[in-house]
């Protein structure tokens, strides 16, 4: 009697970020759909691979459209995972996070129209901060949950990062580019 040995997330997680190193977009995809059709919730790290490989295949728009699908699955968040798609949407992000942040916070105070969303940005932002610093109980499902409450506040950044990025891209496509040094490190 032969049984078949199910792969899990770690497992998938290992091919792609292989495949990453092969530039093999296209497998990346494949990996993904094979793990939503057998069910398996992609981790942090699946959706690090599939932010690269979005970038890489199809650009920033590929990123922002998988990132809204995301959001809507039980995917995993980390701050890992924010920063990545942080850097992807706007250069630099990931060396410079505080300038990132001093950047948002400015163009919300200069520009009426990012008021909300630079605010709401910074606050989700802040809260994800407290609540993978805060001390982790290691005790069975006490430390699940707070890490189930590290990746809802994670994912909630993304949430924000993303209205941020769409109000950006509406804004620059209309031809209302901004224009300060503090914005230059978002464009």
């Amino acid at each position: 009697m032969q049984s078949e040995v199910e792969i899990g997330t770690s497992s998938y997680d290992a091919i792609i970020f292989g495949r990453i190193k092969q530039t093999s977009w296209d497998d990346i995809f494949s990996l993904y759909e094979e793990m939503k059709a057998k069910g398996i919730n992609p981790s942090s790290q699946t959706i690090e691979g599939l932010i690269v490989a979005n970038y890489h295949r199809s650009g920033r728009e590929a990123v922002l459209s998988s990132l809204k699908s995301l959001i809507l699955c039980d995917a995993q968040f980390s701050e890992r995972t924010f920063r990545l798609a942080s850097k992807y949407l706007y250069k630099d992000v990931d060396d410079k996070f505080d300038d990132f942040r001093n950047g948002i916070r400015k163009i919300g105070e200069s520009h009426h129209d990012f008021r909300s969303a630079s605010v709401n940005l910074l606050r989700s932002i802040r809260f994800a901060e407290i609540e993978s610093g805060r001390p982790r109980i290691v005790h069975g499902s006490e430390h699940e949950t707070k890490k189930s409450e590290e990746d809802a506040a994670w994912k909630t950044a993304v949430s924000d990062l993303l209205v941020f990025a769409e109000k950006w891209s509406a804004e620059n496509e209309n031809g209302i580019l901004l224009n300060s040094r503090a914005e230059s490190n978002l464009s």
